[in-house]
């Protein structure tokens, strides 16, 4: 089965953090667009998942 990514930009199926997997996965996406522009929804999408992170770190299960 070919990899599928925590989300694609443009898309509208964001959803929350609930598990360490889901909250690696955020991260390394994070990563991989820390570049983008923040009005593309490239950039957008890097935000939203920066704050679902940032949810989920708050609520004491930081991930590694």
């Amino acid at each position: 089965m070919e990899d599928e990514k925590f989300c694609q930009p443009g898309r509208q199926d964001i959803r929350m953090i609930d598990c360490d997997a889901d909250h690696h996965t955020a991260l390394a996406e994070i990563e991989r667009l820390r570049e983008a522009d923040s009005t593309s929804p490239e950039g957008l999408y890097r935000d939203s998942l920066l704050m679902l992170v940032a949810q989920y770190e708050a609520k004491g299960k930081p991930g590694p």
